[in-house]
């Protein structure tokens, strides 16, 4: 094999390389894909990172139907997402002539399947290994593989090559280990490692796979390694990935496969001492219990936009960290606190004894037994009047809760947060709510919680950031004490137009049943309307309700340990009015020449006239998400219907 090489190309192309080849990765693609086994087939049972699209042309094209890339389409969006993307193209202009290839090659360069993998095999250092399918795309791979290859000779480095029958593997040694690119090129895909025995090991599988006969030097060489298992043997991988093959009707288009312990022993191989008792101590925590993590995404379902599957596996007993996330099944009926309208919803079960236990477990076994009730009992019981064990964790039931809910629409931060904790008696913890105020307070020396009423609900208002009149108030003090101590004041620059942003204030107080706490009085008022008269909630809402009987289908008779509910409505006409508010565009408009970015936003979003969000509402649908914890770990499965837009 050979190619023509330019070596004229000046080092700093290598950047725009690296990113470009990442980009691609989620641009569409052509319809052929090439042929070859199955990465699992190819790469060493020790694969400890493993991430791969099986057709880029089939992923890309299901995610083009959902409903986010439908609304990119609509002819109300368009003018804003030529304008984004001429930006883009503007950009790439500077570097296409050096390149040699046009963005449309870029785009449709890669097809079939791509795969990106990490291999800790024993005392070696990771290798990485790629694989990439072009099929039909030759002269543009060999393009930038020879751009590749050009600018690593102009910064010194050597090539050399290794004839395998028909193959040839190229190396590009940049003079020592950190430096080094393996690769050959087979059926229009190319192997990429920064391991030269890698590559050799994954083309003699690939051969043998396609029924080619190695020669017997190169069998020989070899041998000890193709005797040993493949990845799709590792049963870590099998037993983890199992749990994310979804819908068999469906099956999954993507995948990720994470070992955590492994791949931090490996990257601790050679840290001598250091690396030895990391691992020990990584060890003693419990994390050696966490056997891995894997994910499954599918864009091409009949009724829904997209499904992801997550499954973090676990060993059997659970102990240190990982008994510490002690989320346990329950009913996890939306409080009424929460309203229709909400954002986001994330509600979960969580036994707060236990994870204190395990907390407590993992501190002694550091510091000396019985070192954090000591610890505690000095620097927060003495302090504050309360014992965060029994007054405090003895008092919560478990259900914590989670929202979020614009409050003011035309500021980039105007979504306000609640955080809820049901306790097991509301009027008990009264008085340990009090004695807590007492305690922080007379810490403070100063009054921290100021008492305010909602329909007879008494919550308390805290210390928030300055609003600018007295952030005012301060610069025209600070600059009267320069005038009156013979200090010159500094210069101060033209202040900017600032964007629209919302002040927080927050709040806590015991609604109901729960000790709740938010970022903004007019959420909280919210939460306490809605606990004393639950009209219009979220338990009730027809688009909860409705995903809810498809979480009921999914778990088949299991209690879910967290659910996860996404108004994304709400939050783009939040994002869409700030971006319209006055003070916003200002802001946008002074830095837009002075910088690339704010340009782009300049020209996308203020000179075009923008759509009425209510022409786009109809492409956010609702989306929920459920947790279950059984013997294999936890499992975490989240989905959105499809838009209707025929309506």
């Amino acid at each position: 094999m050979s190619h023509s090489r330019d070596l004229s190309h000046t080092p700093h192309l290598r950047s725009a390389v690296v990113c470009i080849f990442s980009a691609i990765v989620a641009l569409f693609a052509s319809p052929l894909r090439a042929d070859h086994p199955d990465a699992e087939k190819l790469l060493p049972e020790k694969t400890v990172v493993f991430a791969k699209i099986d057709n880029v042309k089939d992923f890309v094209a299901g995610f083009s139907e959902t409903s986010f890339m439908k609304m990119l389409k609509d002819e109300n969006v368009a003018p804003v997402v030529e304008s984004l993307y001429g930006s883009a193209e503007e950009a790439y202009a500077s570097v296409e002539e050096g390149l040699g290839v046009s963005l449309q090659e870029l785009q449709t360069l890669l097809n079939g399947e791509i795969c990106l993998a990490l291999v800790a095999e024993k005392d070696e250092p990771l290798k990485i290994v790629a694989f990439a399918d072009y099929k039909g795309n030759e002269e543009t791979a060999n393009k930038l593989l020879d751009l590749g290859e050009g600018s690593a000779v102009d910064d010194g480095a050597k090539v050399e090559t290794l004839d395998v029958g028909e193959i040839t593997i190229r190396s590009v040694d940049g003079g020592d280990d950190d430096r080094q690119v393996h690769y050959f090129q087979k059926n229009d895909s190319v192997c990429v490692s920064n391991d030269l025995e890698m590559v050799k090991l994954v083309l003699a599988r690939w051969m043998l796979e396609d029924g080619e006969e190695l020669s017997t030097e190169f069998a020989e060489e070899l041998a000890e390694k193709l005797e040993k298992r493949t990845f799709n043997k590792n049963r870590k991988f099998l037993n983890v990935m199992k749990q994310c093959d979804g819908d068999e009707d469906y099956p999954p288009q993507a995948r990720l496969f994470v070992d955590p312990y492994e791949l931090i022993k490996a990257t601790q191989s050679g840290s001598g001492v250091v690396g030895t008792a990391l691992v020990g101590i990584l060890r003693g925590l419990g994390v050696d219990g966490l056997l891995g993590i894997g994910a499954s995404l599918t864009t091409t379902h009949d009724e829904f936009d997209s499904i992801l599957h997550v499954h973090v596996g676990l060993a059997n007993p659970r102990a240190g960290i990982i008994k510490m996330l002690a989320i346990e099944p329950a009913d996890l009926t939306p409080e009424p606190i929460f309203s229709a309208n909400v954002a986001n919803y994330f509600t979960t079960n969580l036994n707060s004894i236990t994870s204190y236990n395990e907390v407590e477990k993992i501190y002694d076994l550091f510091n000396g037994e019985e070192a954090l009730n000591e610890a505690l009992q000095e620097n927060f019981t003495e302090r504050f009047g309360v014992d965060l064990k029994e007054d405090i964790l003895e008092s919560l039931e478990g259900r914590i809760s989670f929202g979020q809910m614009t409050v003011d629409s035309g500021a980039l931060n105007g979504q306000a947060v609640v955080i809820a904790a049901k306790l097991k008696d509301a009027n008990a913890f009264e008085d340990v709510f009090a004695d807590l105020r007492d305690g922080i307070e007379e810490l403070a020396d100063r009054a921290i919680f100021t008492p305010e009423k909602y329909k007879g609900v008494e919550y308390f208002v805290l210390p928030g950031p300055p609003t600018q009149e007295e952030m005012e108030e301060r610069r025209a003090a600070r600059r009267a004490r320069n005038e009156e101590n013979g200090r010159p004041n500094a210069e101060e620059r033209p202040r900017r137009a600032q964007f629209g942003v919302r002040r927080p204030i927050p709040c806590i107080g015991i609604v109901g049943d729960y000790l709740v706490f938010s970022d903004a009085v007019d959420f909280m008022r919210d939460a306490i309307k809605n606990e004393k008269n639950p009209d219009s909630i979220l338990a009730d809402d027809p688009d909860y309700k409705k995903l809810l009987r498809e979480i009921n289908r999914q778990l088949d008779g299991k209690k879910p340990a967290l659910i996860t509910f996404q108004r994304p409505a709400e939050t783009f006409r939040m994002l869409f009015d700030a971006v319209t508010n006055d003070d916003t565009k200002n802001a946008i408009s002074e830095r837009s020449e002075d910088n690339p970015f704010f340009g782009a936003m300049q020209k996308a979003f203020i000179d075009n006239e923008l759509p009425d969000f209510d022409d786009l509402e109809k492409y956010f649908v609702p989306a929920a998400g459920v947790m279950t914890n059984d013997e294999t770990g936890f499992h975490y499965m989240t989905f959105s219907q499809k838009a209707d837009l025929d309506e």
